[in-house]
């Protein structure tokens, strides 16, 4: 039913629609045409016109308030702030460098604690002058306040005037052989022949006149300084020459340090032979078990180099733990370009053993370099330059040279001898080689344009010469941690000068103040050794010798 009547209404539907359509069709044919086209185009005329009336009133109402308007000039306010901005932008950079040199010199720099002495000397009612702050500030304002041509002030000036003139007469009243020799007025262009025989000596107890020189004279002070260099290679089962070492006495030790002293290259090379030992001696004295495998370290430069690896990759098997063995495997690896993978692998285990040993690291470097492993290098390298010191083991070293001189038939004071004046010479030469190698790489950086990277290892280097002077024990040690700074400081002033790096001449200046402090130190140390050396009867040198093989040159001679 329902389906009938859905039907029914569809039907009517279409009918509708037919009819609606027929009706539409018959009233567009009976309707007229209308154009409005002129109309509406006649109205769109009269607003365009309506338009430009309101355009025109708008204009020049602009002018008019143009010509009223105050006048306000920022630009030169505005280009003072952008340059404001562009220089804090520039010096961000420098800003940092700054304070990371700022907490290099802080962490690097010796403490000084004076106020124990200070106070002690205070306390012994020695001093009658001892004026509170406040009296003295008091003191200063009288003084400033008081008239500068009061006869006091005169009759000081007149004092010191006629001391001044005494003095300066009786320095050129005094024969050249007479006047005090003075560190600062060193000269390397005077011979030997021109140098005085005799010159002052320091007494005991006597407080040192030390005066530092320039900056270019502490330089050239120093490269006119002696370098060790190490004994030729002594050939093997050479009786005689052992016969002419064991003849040595200390007189003929003494003598020939004090003509090293001297500058005397031969006496220097002297001393080299007369502490080298026959490597048919050093298996000797293996075989026997006179030497222990701990002194190995420091006697296997004496073997050919294959045999030294052989013994000290057996001796490190036996001894794992013995930090000085695997260093001197390390090294003695690291000559052969074959054994980089098991040298990095010793360094490693060294770097367990003494963590807080910064030269090992940058044997890494030097090793990662020449397999092209260059961030692991630069890595080693930025890890390094944090530490405190380095150290290259010259007390060890000596003690164990002067263990195998004995056992080779020396006498004892003369064994102690030979070891502590030839102390550190192996140590120099490994520590400057190092230092160039990786020099060298900085400077292919240089070349190729990666100044960033060029001058990181250029920092890198200066922080390892300053390192093994903090480490150094002998001078030999602290003369090749000098050289090192040395160079690294040229090559760093080089680059400087030649590009324009943020910070990079602030850099230099620090590296190279602090190159001097250490200078003034080592040449201190010289004048006081040599006055030492030369003044010494042999049984005070034998004492002095016992205390520096136990601790160093360099600690001995600094010693209050």
């Amino acid at each position: 039913m329902t389906t009938e009547k859905n039907d029914i209404t569809a039907e009517m539907l279409r009918a509708q629609e037919a009819a609606l359509h027929d009706l539409g069709n018959a009233l567009r044919e009976v309707a007229p045409s209308v154009d409005v086209c002129d109309a509406v185009m006649k109205r769109v005329r009269r607003l365009e016109a309506e338009n430009d009336f309101l355009a025109q009133a708008l204009l020049e109402v602009g002018s008019d308030l143009r010509i009223s308007a105050p006048t306000l000039d920022i630009a030169g306010d505005v280009m003072v702030s952008i340059a404001e901005q562009q220089l804090a932008a520039s010096t961000a950079k420098l800003e940092e460098e700054l304070v990371e040199t700022g907490e290099e010199i802080r962490a690097l720099a010796p403490r000084v604690d004076v106020v124990e002495e200070v106070m002690d000397e205070v306390a012994s009612g020695r001093l009658d002058n001892v004026t509170s702050f406040a009296a003295a500030r008091r003191a200063k304002v009288v003084r400033r306040n008081a008239s500068p041509f009061s006869w006091r002030f005169v009759a000081a000036t007149a004092a010191c005037v006629l001391a001044v003139l005494g003095f300066v007469v009786m320095q050129m009243a005094q024969p050249p052989a007479l006047r005090g020799r003075d560190i600062a007025q060193r000269v390397q262009t005077v011979s030997s022949e021109q140098k005085p025989q005799q010159s002052m000596r320091y007494q005991e107890g006597e407080p040192l006149g030390f005066k530092p020189a320039s900056s270019d004279q502490r330089i050239s002070i120093l490269s006119s300084t002696q370098r060790p260099a190490a004994a030729a290679p002594v050939k093997e089962g050479d009786a005689q020459k052992k016969d002419v070492q064991l003849a040595v006495n200390v007189e003929d030790v003494i003598a020939a340090k004090r003509e090293a002293l001297a500058d005397n290259l031969d006496a220097l090379a002297q001393l080299a032979r007369w502490g080298a030992l026959d490597p048919d001696e050093v298996r000797r004295l293996l075989a026997e078990g006179v030497i222990s495998l701990k002194e190995l370290a420091g006697i296997s430069r004496f073997l050919p180099e294959e045999e030294a690896r052989a013994l000290l990759k057996d001796a490190v098997t036996k001894e794992p733990n013995d930090p000085l063995l695997r260093y001197a495997l390390a090294k003695n690896l690291m000559n052969d370009p074959e054994q980089y993978d098991e040298a990095l692998r010793q360094l490693s285990l060294f770097h367990d053993l003494t963590p807080d040993n910064s030269l090992s690291y940058y044997m890494d470097a030097q090793i990662r370099l020449s397999q092209g492993d260059y961030a692991g290098a630069l890595q080693a390298i930025e890890y390094a330059s944090a530490f405190q010191s380095g150290s290259a083991y010259a007390l060890e070293n000596a003690q164990f040279h002067s263990a195998a001189l004995q056992a080779a038939g020396f006498p004892a004071d003369v064994a102690q001898m030979l070891a502590a004046f030839n102390a550190g010479t192996d140590e120099y030469g490994f520590i400057t080689q190092l230092g160039s190698n990786l020099l060298g790489y900085g400077a292919y950086y240089e070349s190729i344009g990666d100044y960033d990277t060029a001058l990181a290892i250029y920092k890198g280097v200066n922080q390892l010469g300053l390192q093994i002077n903090q480490g150094a024990d002998f001078s030999n040690e602290m003369l090749a941690g000098l050289d090192t700074q040395q160079g690294a400081i040229e090559a760093m002033d080089a680059l400087a000068d030649m590009m324009d790096i943020p910070g990079g001449a602030y850099t230099v200046e620090i590296a190279y103040t602090v190159l001097m402090q250490g200078m003034d130190f080592f040449l201190e140390y010289t004048d006081v050794f040599e006055n030492m050396i030369g003044n010494a009867e042999a049984a005070n040198m034998l004492q002095i010798i016992q205390r520096i093989m136990q601790v160093g040159d360099l600690q001995y001679s600094s010693k209050p």
